[in-house]
């Protein structure tokens, strides 16, 4: 039996366990994030500790997940999935599971829910916001590989950065739909093309690696420019989605799939790039 399928078995059995096990993973997951901000990756004996843990935070993610679809599959007392979140969680909806997809040209796009940002408990947009970083993400995501820190900086940026604030005025659905992009962003990263480091006047970090991607909220189709900070140590900070314009984007039909999606080994993020080159694009 795999362990998806024993998962699934033992949360019939005993849901309450099982949950258990979910929010002490998703707990473990934290710490280790937490030990992992506190490396130094040009340090070669950091860096080995680095990559240690990060194959054991796979790991438990994966175990979350897979506890999390176990529960998720659970029929309630009303019929309806059992929808119980891990301690602390932020009240998303617990089916909003996107991919990566193809477009009918072709193109590699992001699908975000448009009811990505919860506010039916009270909560403000910007709670909300915090809470997906915090709950969802754990302040660091690994695209490809690559962790990417995500924190109180992105979040300021993504809502109140120059070009936010002008984009919240003259297009406020697409300032909407920007914020609700925070959901994916581990998936825009890896859907990004054409990385290249970018000499910039933000001055926050050193470096700046920039690619191109495409996603949409509900029906909403956009193109932008997803901006990476770097630092001298190797390390990675989201920084922000810029250069957003409308495009149609229609899925392609489950027979025009078969162009390969990207992987861990042909979407690369690579935001470790050279000075100045520009990474293959697919």
């Amino acid at each position: 039996m795999t362990q998806k399928g024993f998962l699934q078995k033992y949360a019939a059995e005993d849901a309450n366990t099982v949950r258990t096990l979910r929010n002490t993973v998703a707990a473990f997951i934290r710490h280790i994030n937490n030990a992992l901000q506190k490396l130094t990756l040009s340090n070669p004996i950091h860096r080995e500790i680095y990559n240690s843990l990060n194959k054991d935070k796979q790991f438990f993610e994966e175990l979350r997940k897979k506890a999390t679809e176990a529960l998720d599959a659970l029929p309630s007392a009303n019929g309806k999935p059992d929808v119980k979140r891990e301690q602390g969680m932020t009240n998303q909806k617990s089916n909003d599971k996107y991919s990566i997809k193809k477009s009918t040209e072709s193109e590699t796009y992001v699908q975000v829910d448009k009811d990505a940002i919860d506010t039916s408990a009270g909560n403000s947009v910007a709670k909300a916001i915090a809470e997906i970083i915090e709950n969802k993400f754990n302040n660091l995501f690994v695209a490809n590989g690559q962790s990417i820190r995500i924190n109180s900086a992105t979040r300021k940026e993504f809502q109140r950065s120059k070009y936010s604030n002008i984009l919240r005025i003259r297009n406020p659905e697409q300032y909407m739909d920007k914020l609700k992009s925070i959901a994916n962003v581990d998936e825009i990263v890896v859907a990004a093309r054409g990385w290249i480091e970018e000499n910039t006047r933000h001055g926050k970090f050193p470096h700046y690696g920039t690619a191109n991607v495409l996603y949409k909220v509900g029906e909403n189709g956009y193109t932008a420019r997803v901006i990476v900070g770097l630092k001298e140590d190797g390390s990675a900070t989201l920084y922000d989605l810029v250069s957003i314009k409308s495009k149609k984007i229609t899925e392609a039909p489950a027979k025009d799939k078969s162009t390969k999606l990207p992987s861990s080994v042909d979407a690369s993020v690579n935001i470790s790039i050279s000075r100045g080159q520009a990474e293959s694009q697919e």
